[in-house]
């Protein structure tokens, strides 16, 4: 079940097959499509939002925009709560880096380990400088 609190989301279509890829981060590709995983994704880089839903290619997709709502997101490695949260290369996320340039996406509200789905608090870019 998707769960958000005053976040709000923008509807693109799908560019590859996101059904995998639901509560991971994505970014937009040249043509405005929403995608996700290894190929478009750096670790600890820029993100447009989070896949709202499981869709497959072509269709359209809700991306949920960080404005310091409350969303879903999958973890990549076990955080703890309060943990400050990045993008690892393949979507899902990992705990903030501390290197020039890493950025941070938000704050965890609870726990859990990898390929679970907790929420946590989307917050706007803050990178390392």
């Amino acid at each position: 079940m998707a769960f958000y609190d005053t976040c709000r989301a923008i509807s693109r279509p799908a560019a590859i097959d996101l059904s995998a890829f639901q509560y991971q981060f994505c970014i937009l590709d040249s043509s405005g499509a929403v995608e996700s995983g290894t190929t478009t994704l750096t670790a600890q880089g820029a993100v447009t939002g989070i896949v709202g839903e499981a869709v497959t290619a072509g269709v359209a997709v809700p991306v949920v925009v960080p404005d310091g709502g409350i969303a879903k997101i999958k973890l990549g490695a076990t955080l703890a709560a309060g943990a400050l949260i990045a993008t690892a290369a393949d979507g899902r996320a990992i705990a903030h880096g501390a290197t020039a340039g890493d950025i941070c996406w938000g704050t965890l509200i609870e726990g859990g380990d990898a390929d679970e789905i907790v929420p946590f608090q989307f917050m706007l870019t803050t990178q390392v400088a």
